[in-house]
């Protein structure tokens, strides 16, 4: 993993090798317990190796060990998921469970979270969980149960979160719903901060713009980190072809129907209002990232303060899609991006959207100063 850090530009520093050491620990009590073929959960007679919760500011580098982490496993080990990746999944397959059976409706409810979880985690002794978000109680009820359940499978859980447990589901209304899960997260995981001043995207994003960086979750300049801030005029020299009208479309989910600029084979075209503004939510963006997963071009987004308070939520959301997807993705603005990230910077609950857009390109013929 030292030598990955090396290629992707950077230094690990005491706080990332602190956590290395402790996967590599982690490593160590699952080894032999991988089995790529597995669809049975673990019986409960297999001990449940010690969970890992990592925590701390964005950019520290969480997501990037985890990656290299999971990508140092033996094949079958982990199973990797985001939390807006695993919330989508587990509703949708419950869903489905519930439509295809019969019965009380406690069973099955009880009977289509089990099928959920088993049939995600596939088998494997290790559920990777990133960037670990608990914003709503029907979620705190979630993951509580999903604690128990890897309990009783004897599946262990590494976690990522820019917060530490007790400051999950922050709302003073709501937070005693998740204090049974913040209690089983103590009890079953070491908790440690990934702390330190340095911005790691910040530094990789620098690397790559002399031409030695890397896309998210890649080396080779691809994935999300390819995509970059453009003005209008850009658009050609970046080999993009704008939409013609004719090219304007609609996109369904869930029988619902929004409008787009453009839907090319893997390519989406949609401005920020149609994509922000408009009542969209997560499970949309991640339908639409598997079905468009070559390149998104965000075109007209203003700036930040310009957009509605609901509006930069979405923004916020949809970008964490495409970068846990790591989409190459294009954001079209007669704004300055330097501008539009100062004010990215000065919302506390922005601090992962600004590290992240830090991550696009912004060409050098494009000014700073409009």
């Amino acid at each position: 993993m030292q030598s990955d850090a090396r290629r992707a530009g950077f230094e690990l520093g005491a706080g990332q090798l602190a956590v290395l050491s402790r996967l590599e620990r982690l490593a160590h009590e699952l080894e032999g317990r991988a089995d790529a073929s597995a669809v049975a959960p673990a019986p409960p007679a297999v001990s449940t190796a010690r969970g890992l919760y990592v925590w701390g500011r964005v950019g520290r580098g969480k997501t990037w060990l985890l990656d290299a982490f999971v990508r140092a496993l033996p094949e079958g080990t982990a199973r990797r998921v985001h939390s807006h990746t695993f919330f989508d999944e587990l509703h949708r397959r419950m869903h489905e469970y519930r439509v295809a059976s019969e019965g009380d409706r406690a069973r099955l409810e009880r009977e289509a979270f089990d099928h959920a979880v088993d049939g995600f985690v596939g088998g494997a002794p290790l559920l990777v969980f990133d960037e670990l978000e608990i914003g709503d109680p029907g979620d705190a009820t979630l993951m509580t149960r999903l604690l128990e359940h890897l309990g009783e499978r004897g599946v262990a859980l590494l976690v990522s979160s820019n917060a530490a447990p007790d400051d999950l589901l922050p709302d003073p209304v709501w937070h005693r719903v998740f204090e049974p899960g913040i209690r089983l997260i103590l009890e079953r995981m070491d908790v440690v901060e990934l702390a330190g001043a340095v911005d790691y995207r910040a530094l990789v994003h620098s690397g790559a713009e002399r031409g030695s960086g890397s896309g998210s979750g890649s080396e080779d300049g691809s994935g999300f980190r390819s995509g970059a801030w453009l003005a209008p005029s850009q658009l050609t020299d970046e080999g993009l072809r704008p939409p013609t009208p004719d090219e304007r479309t609609e996109l369904f989910v869930g029988g619902r129907q929004f409008p787009v600029d453009a839907a090319r084979p893997g390519e989406l075209w949609v401005s920020f209002a149609e994509l922000c503004e408009h009542p969209l939510s997560t499970m949309e963006y991640i339908d639409w990232s598997r079905r468009f997963g070559d390149r998104w071009v965000i075109t007209a987004v203003p700036t930040f303060s310009q957009a509605s308070r609901s509006g930069r939520l979405r923004f916020l959301a949809a970008i964490d899609v495409l970068a846990d997807a790591d989409i190459p993705t294009y954001l079209v603005t007669d704004a300055s991006p330097a501008a539009f990230l100062t004010e990215v910077r000065s919302l506390p609950t922005a601090a992962r959207l600004a590290s992240r857009l830090t991550l696009l390109r912004r060409p050098s013929e494009q000014g700073d100063a409009h």
